[in-house]
């Protein structure tokens, strides 16, 4: 067992954001984020912008975790398929057929691409929404 009380929020922000974006949350985010429950990559996945308002965390990490959630919208995160895309895009696992699609593959449509950006426009206008009523 760690004796740091944040590692596992720690680990989960990096799980979600990467190093790079995991060292812009200092200790009272990370401790923000214990305190609401938010410990692991799951949570923080399943995090909400209502639930990121009410663990008083400042708006600018709270609007990281949500665009982390809506670019990882289309990987299914929460199956094994998703985590490892999710770890194999920050460099920690290779996977193999991911080389691009074949030849003979029909490119990407709209409807192919609909479902990410419908969902990327809910977690913009909810993150308003919550921006809004946080400045009442």
């Amino acid at each position: 067992m760690s004796s740091d009380p944040l590692a596992r929020a720690r680990g989960a922000v990096e799980s979600l954001l990467g190093p790079a974006g995991a060292r812009k949350f200092d200790d009272n985010d990370l401790l923000r984020l214990k305190n609401a429950g938010y410990e692991s990559l799951e949570d923080l996945v399943a995090a909400t912008p209502a639930g990121l308002a009410r663990a008083e965390l400042r708006p600018a990490r709270a609007d990281l975790i949500i665009r982390a959630q809506a670019s990882t919208a289309g990987l299914g995160v929460g199956t094994a398929s998703g985590a490892a895309a999710s770890a194999a895009n920050q460099g920690a696992v290779p996977l193999l057929g991911t080389d691009g699609p074949s030849d003979d593959a029909p490119a990407p449509g709209l409807k192919d691409r609909f479902p990410a950006a419908a969902i990327t426009f809910i977690l913009v206008v909810c993150a308003g929404g919550v921006l809004a009523l946080m400045a009442k």
